[in-house]
Formats: C-alpha cells, structure tokens, sequence
C-alpha cells in the first residue's frame, strides 16, 4: 500500500491553503494525488490543476478506478504522498475496497441544493 501521509476532503481540490499549509506541515513527496472521476476526463482542468501546483511537485488526477490500484501498490523508496478528493464518497469506496488511511481532514465543502451547512465552510448531504 503506498505511504499516504494526509488525505483532505476539499471540493477546491488545490488552493493557496493546500498549498502553502499541508504541503509545508508534512513531508509529501512526489505524488500528490486527486482522486476525482470527472476531472480525470477532462484535460484542460487537469493542465491547469497542474499549472496551480507548487514547482517540484508531481500532480497525478486518476479516476476513482485507477487511484484504487495505484493506492495498493507497494510505495517506492521515500514516497510520501497526499491525497486531495472533493467529496467524502470517494474516501467511502476506497476504504471499502481496502484502501487505508491514517489521517482525513475535512477541509471545504460548500453550500449547493441538497446539503445542510454545519459550518461556515462545510455543508454535506446524506
């Protein structure tokens, strides 16, 4: 299982907090990962989620599938890595197929239709 230091729920995905905070607070290495199957699809978001990470770090956005397989493969030497989704289902499925983490922070989840806000910044739904 690769050696996943933090994972954060954010439906901002990468933003001045991610970077400027969470990447300073733990030693993430190469990859950062986003686990988000229509971002996955879509390349011009994907180049400018690239462009938006600090120099140095790797940026991979996989589909839900293809992160569960990369998530169980053995870490390579020294691979720290974070892991950003926008929604909580996603960290559902991937704890039910077996994919562990030791940490989640819930970061932003805005208001839309169907969510109840529990905070200024968070708002979910069933």
């Amino acid at each position: 299982m690769k050696n996943i230091l933090v994972t954060r729920i954010d439906d901002r995905l990468i933003h001045g907090q991610v970077v400027t905070a969470w990447i300073k607070q733990y030693p993430i290495q190469d990859p950062r990962q986003f686990i988000d199957n229509e971002l996955s699809r879509n390349k011009l978001m994907e180049r400018i989620y690239k462009a938006a990470a600090p120099v140095g770090v790797e940026v991979m956005i996989m589909d839900q599938e293809h992160a569960e397989i990369f998530l169980k493969e053995a870490p390579l030497a020294k691979e720290h890595i974070m892991v950003l989704v926008k929604v909580p289902q996603v960290l559902e499925r991937l704890l039910q197929s077996g994919v562990g983490f030791d940490k989640i922070i819930l970061g932003g989840m805005g208001a839309k239709p169907g969510r109840k806000t529990f905070n200024k910044n968070v708002s979910a739904n069933e």
